[in-house]
């Protein structure tokens, strides 16, 4: 259960380094994919009426992943 749960304080603050870092960080030893599938569902879940543009997040994130990786 620990696994599938975060806790966010209301300061909550990035890392100065990518996107993929970030997400990876509450898990030590995160895969890219793993990373990739984690962003995928964070973005899933989003209310539709969130005023955010989906496709475009879904873009912005596969554009940062595939740098990671280069």
């Amino acid at each position: 259960l620990r696994a599938q749960l975060a806790l966010i304080g209301q300061h909550a603050a990035l890392f100065d380094d990518t996107v993929a870092h970030n997400i990876g960080y509450g898990r030590q030893g995160a895969t890219l994919d793993e990373i990739r599938e984690a962003a995928r569902r964070a973005i899933a879940t989003l209310d539709r009426g969130s005023g955010v543009d989906q496709s475009e997040l879904m873009l912005k994130t596969e554009q940062l992943t595939a740098a990671k990786t280069k």
